[in-house]
């Protein structure tokens, strides 16, 4: 199985630019054998080339008619107002999707949208995948942090809510997202373990504040796949859009022996 995260981000001129992008992802990424699934972030977030434009993008590089398939679901705001997520997944390989959402923290104007995580769960293959973004700025010195940290904080702590409730459940657990906080200390961020996530998760991709993370349920493991010489079978795509690049790797659960 290969496991993505993909922020598109907002800083490119035009449409033909982030297709120009979307379709580098899929060259790359697409045609790896297996099952493959994509966490995206920062899907009609204020895009200059509109509010449908990088979903239409996805759907049309990621087409049905291949196997594939991609849920931008609805989220509930505490005041029962819906939106569309900013962070639909794309999956090939699964032939039952059950997808719902996760308030994670409020809209700020000027700032952020509405946080949601979505969860995806594959019941033939025993695994669910929880997608997300989380505020930025809380950890890199923007104006407002102590509020930034407490919106990060509370959609940290619905993530690992989402991420224990799926593990009691027995399933295996992908996270993919940006999470907006780097591992490093620097002026405004102590060290941090991202594993603190759950005390079965393990970051198996990403780098930097983007992250794939794997949690076995009881039971069970983590596999990363590798290269006839040893390596890890994991890279980046460079998208030329906010510093961001797609990071996947490629492994499986399997049951312990």
């Amino acid at each position: 199985m290969t496991f993505t995260t993909v922020n598109i981000g907002r800083n490119y001129p035009n449409r033909a630019a982030m297709e120009t992008v979307i379709d580098r992802v899929g060259d790359v990424i697409g045609p790896k054998n297996g099952p493959n699934i994509f966490g995206w972030q920062e899907i009609g977030a204020a895009d200059p080339c509109g509010a449908s434009c990088e979903i239409e993008a996805v759907r049309a590089r990621f087409r049905s008619e291949w196997g594939w398939q991609t849920r931008r679901p609805m989220g509930t705001r505490p005041n029962g107002g819906r939106e569309r997520v900013n962070v639909p997944v794309t999956v090939r390989g699964a032939n039952t999707l059950r997808v719902r959402t996760a308030y994670a923290s409020a809209g700020w104007a000027g700032v952020s949208s509405t946080r949601f995580h979505t969860v995806v769960f594959l019941p033939e293959r025993n695994l669910s995948v929880i997608n997300t973004h989380l505020i930025a700025g809380a950890w890199s010195c923007k104006s407002n942090v102590e509020r930034r940290k407490r919106y990060w904080r509370q959609a940290w702590n619905v993530l690992k809510d989402e991420v224990e409730r799926e593990h009691q459940r027995g399933r295996n657990v992908i996270v993919t997202g940006d999470l907006n906080r780097p591992r490093n200390a620097n002026g405004c961020n102590p060290a941090w373990d991202p594993t603190s996530l759950h005390p079965r998760a393990r970051i198996i991709g990403g780098a930097s504040i983007d992250y794939v993370f794997a949690v076995p349920a009881a039971g069970w493991r983590f596999e990363l796949a590798r290269r006839a010489s040893g390596e890890v079978r994991r890279g980046a795509v460079t998208l030329g859009i906010d510093s961001h690049r797609a990071f996947w790797v490629r492994g499986r659960f399997q049951h312990r022996s």
